[in-house]
C-alpha cells in the first residue's frame, strides 16, 4: 500500500518524496564531524563490532530527531536490551546522536536496572561504575519509546512505564 500510494506521486516511484511520507525523519541541528572526531566514532564503532571495516566520511550529529513520530534527544532514555533471569530491561541515557548514510545511531550511558516497584509502576535503575558507554543502532531497540528518569524523595532513581515491557 505504501509503494502503490506513492507511485500515484511521481514517476520515480520513490515513496519518500510522497506528502504523507516525507515528514517521518526531521532533525535539530546537524553539524559534521571533523576527521579526527571520526576517527574516535569508529574505533568506538568497532568497538561494539558496528560497521566493521566501514570508513566513515561523513557523519552528523544531531542534536535532537523526530523518528516516525518519536522525539530523541540528549538525556532522554531508551531500552535497549533485556536481561534474562529475572526478565528486567536494559537501560541506557542518551548522550549523542549520530546520523551515518540513513542510519541512527545512539550513544548511551547505560543504566542497571534492579528490579520493578510496583507501587510506583517504575523499573528502579541505578547509575553503572565501571565502563558503562554504548552504542545502539535505531532498529535495534527494544521499545522504541523514550523514557524519563523521575528521582524520588529518598533520592532514588526510576523509570516509569505506561505498560508491561516484559512482554
Amino acid at each position: 500500500q505504501f509503494l502503490e500510494c506513492s507511485n500515484f506521486y511521481n514517476e520515480n516511484e520513490d515513496p519518500r518524496s510522497h506528502p504523507l511520507f516525507s515528514t517521518e525523519v526531521k532533525y535539530g541541528v546537524l553539524r559534521q564531524l571533523k576527521r579526527e572526531e571520526l576517527v574516535g566514532l569508529s574505533e568506538s564503532l568497532n568497538k561494539f563490532n558496528l560497521l566493521p571495516g566501514l570508513e566513515l566520511s561523513i557523519v552528523y550529529r544531531v542534536s535532537w530527531l523526530i523518528l516516525d513520530g518519536t522525539k530523541y534527544c540528549k538525556q532522554g532514555i531508551l531500552a535497549v536490551s533485556v536481561t534474562e533471569n529475572p526478565i528486567l530491561p536494559v537501560f541506557g541515557v542518551i548522550t549523542n546522536i549520530w546520523i551515518i548514510g540513513d542510519f541512527v545511531y545512539f550513544a548511551l550511558t547505560m543504566l542497571n536496572t534492579i528490579y520493578f516497584e510496583h507501587v510506583y509502576q517504575a523499573y528502579y535503575v541505578e547509575d553503572c561504575e565501571h565502563n558503562s558507554d554504548f552504542i545502539c543502532p535505531c532498529e535495534r531497540l527494544v521499545d522504541y519509546n523514550v523514557f524519563h528518569r523521575k528521582i524520588d524523595s529518598q533520592g532514588n532513581s526510576y523509570i516509569p512505564v505506561k505498560y508491561d515491557i516484559d512482554n
